[in-house]
C-alpha cells in the first residue's frame, strides 16, 4: 500500500507550517507554539499561573489527557526545581473521591534507543521535518525542551505521548462527567500546587466532525487514488482516516497505518489544502466502497459516506500464439493458443491478401474467451490467406495482432470410406479390423456406435491412425445380451469425413451371471423443489430404464424404491418431492433394469442433507435523526421465508440489545426509537426473524449522534 499527501502550494522550506482551522479565525502555527488549538476544555481552559496546564477532551475509548508544560525526566531535574514528572488525578464531578490515573509519574523517555520505538515515522523522517542537523542535535532537542520538539509533539501523538504529555484514561463510563487535575511530582513523591480543574464528559467530542469535501475516488491497473480537501467549516479536522469495504454494508477497514495530517504548506492561508490517499492492494474487475473521514486530536470521527468504485484494468493481454489456419471442408479454420490472463474474454480475427498489409477484422463481435479457433466461411477457392489474432480482456483493452498465418481454400473432396469390415466378440468386447484407404489424403479413422438398428450413431473412438487396421472396443458396460451397430469414416487432413461405412452388428461375450450395468457419473444436490438426481445413462443396450431408491442416512437395509414404474433410459433425471425437514439427510442408490424386470446391481450411493442458509438481514437501512428520536428504516426484504424484524441499539461502550419488543411484522418497514439521551452516539442494527422463529444474520451498525 502506498499513501501520497500532497497540496498545491508546497514549499521546501519547513519553517512556515500551518495547521488549517478555519472555523472561528482560527490559526494556529506549528512551529514556534507550544499546543493545538482545539484541546481546550468544553468549559474554558485552566487559568492556572504555573508553568504546566492539563486539557482533556473525550476520545472514542475514553478521555485523552494532554500535559502542556516542559517534558521532565530524572536527568533533568535540577533544571526544573527537582520535578522529574506528572501525576494526573480524576473524579466523578457528583463525588469527592479523588483517584490517581498514573501509577508513575509521566517523564519523557530516557534515551535515544527508547524514542525509536515510539516514532512510526521513523527517526530520519523526524530529523528532516522539524530541520534538525542530524540525530544528535535532535536529542539536544528534546533534552533542552526546545520549541519545536513541542510543536513536534502537535503533529505526532505518539512522540507527545514518548515525552510525558499525554496519556488515555480508560477506566471511565459513557454518559459520565469527570473532573481532572495535574500536579508535577519529585524523586520523593512530593508533589506540587496542581493546576486548575479540566471537566469533561465521556461520549460527548469537542467538536462536531462534517468531513472533507470533494471526495472522489479515479481507478488504474490495480491501483484507486482518493482524493479530498480539507472542509473549511470542519474546525476540529486534526487528520483523516481512509476506509475501505467490499460491499456498503460490510466491514469497513482503515487503510492508513498513521494518521494523514490536515495541513496545508505554505503561506497562503486561503486555499483549503488538497490531499490523496493510494490504494494499491486492490484488484480489477471488483467493486470496492471507500470513505474518508475527519479526526480530531482524540481520535473521534465524522460520519462514513460510502463511495463506491469499481477498479479497471487498463493493461492490455498477451498476443495470442501459434497461430495456424488449415482449409477445411466448408471454409478456413484458424486456431491459435490461447494467452495465459485469466481474465481473457475474446478475440478478433483478421484477415488480408496480403502477407503485410490491409489487415481487416472478420468477426461482428469477439469470439468467446474459452474457445480458440474461428472459420471463416467467406474464402473463395483456390486463394491465398492470410490470417491473424488479437486478445480482448474483460475492461476492453485489446493485445496487438499475433504473426500471421496463410492457407488456403481447396475444393473440398471427399475421401472414401474402408472396406472388409470385420467383427469378433470378445469377453466384454467387441474387436474390430479393415483393410486401409490408400489415398496419401487420409489422415485416420474414426469407429461410431449405435445401441440398435435406427438408432444414432456416436463417435467411441480417438482418431486412429491411416496404417492402422484394427481397433478394440472395451467401454465399460457393452452387454452381451444385446446387439451394436458399428460404422467407420475416413477422415482428410483437411477435416473432410468420408461417407459412412455400412454398418456391421457386433457383441461382445458374457462376463460371468450378467446383470445389467449400472448408471455413470451419479450425482445430486438440494433445491426448493427437493432433492434433484442425475445421471448418465450406461452404455449397456439392454437396459430399458432405472429405479431410484432412498435410504436414511447410513441406514441401507432401509431402502424403499421411489418409482412405480422405470425412468426410462434416456432420462438422466429423477426428483425426489417426498424429501422434507431440513438438516435430514437421505442416501439415494439407482438400479438399472432391463425390459424383463431384471434389475443390476446398486450403483454408488449419493447423500443429499436438506439444508438452508441463515436469513440474511434487510438492506438499505439507514436512521432519521430527529432531535427527540431517532428513526429507523430499512427496505423489505425478499426473502420468502421471513415472519418480521428485530431491531437493536447500543451505546458507545455498550452492548446491543433488542428494542423493538415484539416481533416487527415483515410488511413494515420501519421502526420510531423515543427513548433516546440528547447528545449521545447511538449504534443501531437489524437482523431478520424466519417463520421458525430463528432470527438470521444481524446486519451492520448504522451510527447516530443526538441533537
Amino acid at each position: 500500500m502506498r499513501t501520497t499527501i500532497k497540496s498545491k502550494t508546497m514549499q521546501k522550506d519547513n519553517s512556515t507550517f500551518k495547521r488549517v482551522h478555519r472555523k472561528g479565525a482560527q490559526l494556529v502555527a506549528l512551529l514556534g507554539l507550544t499546543l493545538a488549538i482545539g484541546l481546550a476544555p468544553r468549559n474554558g481552559a485552566a487559568q492556572s499561573g504555573s508553568e504546566f496546564k492539563l486539557y482533556a477532551q473525550s476520545a472514542p475509548t475514553g478521555v485523552m489527557l494532554v500535559i502542556d508544560g516542559p517534558a521532565l525526566h530524572q536527568s533533568s531535574a535540577a533544571k526544573y526545581d527537582g520535578w522529574i514528572g506528572y501525576h494526573i488525578y480524576r473524579r466523578l464531578k457528583s463525588d469527592t473521591l479523588q483517584v490517581r490515573v498514573t501509577e508513575a509519574p509521566l517523564s519523557r523517555i530516557g534515551t535515544f534507543q527508547e524514542l525509536r520505538a515510539y516514532a512510526e515515522e521513523g527517526v530520519d523522517g523526524i530529523v528532516s521535518f522539524i530541520g534538525a542537523k542530524d540525530t544528535t542535535d535532535l536529542w539536544n532537542m528534546i533534552v533542552n525542551n526546545d520549541e519545536r520538539i513541542q510543536s513536534l509533539e502537535l503533529l505526532l501523538k505518539p512522540f507527545r505521548k514518548s515525552m510525558g504529555h499525554l496519556v488515555l484514561d480508560t477506566l471511565v463510563d459513557i454518559d459520565s462527567t469527570y473532573v481532572y487535575y495535574c500536579t508535577q511530582v519529585n524523586s520523593a513523591g512530593v508533589e506540587s500546587t496542581p493546576t486548575d480543574t479540566v471537566e469533561v464528559t465521556v461520549g460527548v467530542p469537542l467538536f462536531n466532525l462534517l468531513g472533507p469535501t470533494s471526495v472522489q475516488v479515479k481507478t488504474d491497473d490495480e491501483l484507486a487514488t482518493l482524493t479530498w480537501t480539507a472542509n473549511p467549516d470542519d474546525s476540529g479536522a486534526f487528520s483523516f482516516n481512509v476506509y475501505r469495504a467490499s460491499d456498503s454494508a460490510g466491514y469497513f477497514q482503515r487503510l492508513n497505518r498513521t494518521d494523514i495530517l490536515a495541513l496545508v504548506f505554505g503561506d497562503d492561508d486561503s486555499e483549503a489544502p488538497e490531499m490523496s490517499f493510494v490504494d494499491s492492494t486492490v484488484y480489477n474487475q471488483r467493486t470496492y466502497f471507500y470513505s474518508v473521514v475527519s479526526v480530531d486530536y482524540s481520535g473521534n470521527e465524522s460520519p462514513r459516506v460510502a463511495q463506491p468504485v469499481r477498479v479497471r484494468d487498463n493493461s492490455a493481454p498477451e498476443k495470442p500464439e501459434n497461430i495456424m489456419a488449415i482449409g477445411g471442408r466448408s471454409g478456413i479454420r484458424v486456431t491459435w493458443d490461447k494467452p495465459s490472463e485469466p481474465d481473457v474474454v475474446g478475440y478478433n480475427i483478421f484477415r488480408s491478401l496480403s502477407a503485410d498489409s490491409m489487415f481487416v477484422q472478420m468477426n461482428s463481435a469477439p469470439t468467446p474467451g474459452d474457445s480458440a479457433y474461428y472459420i471463416d466461411y467467406t474464402a473463395t477457392l483456390h486463394r491465398d490467406y492470410y490470417y491473424r489474432v488479437s486478445a480482448l480482456d474483460g475492461s476492453g483493452n485489446e493485445s496487438g495482432q499475433s504473426a500471421q498465418a496463410i492457407a488456403m481454400f481447396h475444393t473440398p473432396v471427399r475421401p472414401l470410406p474402408p472396406n472388409g469390415l470385420q467383427t469378433e466378440s470378445d469377453t466384454g468386447a467387441v474387436k474390430w479390423a479393415w483393410q486401409i484407404v490408400t489415398d496419401s489424403l487420409v489422415r485416420g479413422y474414426y469407429v461410431y456406435r449405435a445401441r440398435s438398428w435406427g438408432s444414432d450413431f456416436t463417435q467411441v473412438s480417438e482418431l486412429i491412425g491411416r496404417q492402422d487396421s484394427a481397433w478394440v472396443d472395451t467401454t465399460y458396460g457393452l452387454s452381451s445380451r444385446g446387439t451394436y451397430m458399428y460404422a467407420l469414416r475416413s477422415v482428410t487432413f483437411g477435416d473432410q469425413y468420408s461417407p459412412y461405412t455400412e454398418a456391421v452388428s457386433g457383441s461382445s461375450l458374457a462376463e460371468g451371471d450378467e446383470t445389467p450395468k449400472a448408471p455413470q457419473s451419479f450425482f445430486g444436490h438440494a433445491d426448493i423443489d427437493g432433492n434433484r438426481l442425475f445421471w448418465l445413462p450406461p452404455t449397456d443396450n439392454s437396459v430399458f430404464g432405472y429405479n431410484v431408491y432412498r435410504a436414511p442416512e447410513n441406514n441401507y437395509s432401509s431402502a424403499v424404491r421411489l418409482n412405480s414404474l422405470p425412468v426410462l433410459f434416456m432420462t438422466g433425471h429423477f426428483t425426489d418431492t417426498l424429501a422434507t425437514g431440513y438438516g435430514s439427510s437421505y442416501d439415494y442408490f439407482l438400479r438399472s433394469v432391463t425390459s424383463g424386470a431384471v434389475e443390476g446391481e446398486y450403483s454408488h450411493s449419493v447423500t443429499i442433507t436438506r439444508a438452508v442458509g441463515a436469513l440474511l438481514p434487510p438492506g438499505g437501512i439507514r436512521c432519521l435523526n430527529y432531535g427527540d428520536s431517532v428513526r429507523i428504516v430499512w427496505n423489505a426484504t425478499n426473502q420468502d421465508n421471513v415472519d418480521g424484524y428485530r431491531v437493536y441499539r447500543r451505546s458507545v461502550s455498550g452492548v446491543a440489545e433488542m428494542i423493538s419488543g415484539a416481533l416487527i411484522p415483515r410488511e413494515q418497514t420501519g421502526y420510531q426509537d423515543n427513548s433516546i439521551n440528547a447528545k449521545t452516539r447511538y449504534y443501531y442494527s437489524l437482523s431478520a426473524v424466519g417463520a421458525n422463529g430463528v432470527e438470521g444474520l444481524r446486519s451492520s451498525e448504522i451510527e447516530v449522534l443526538t441533537k
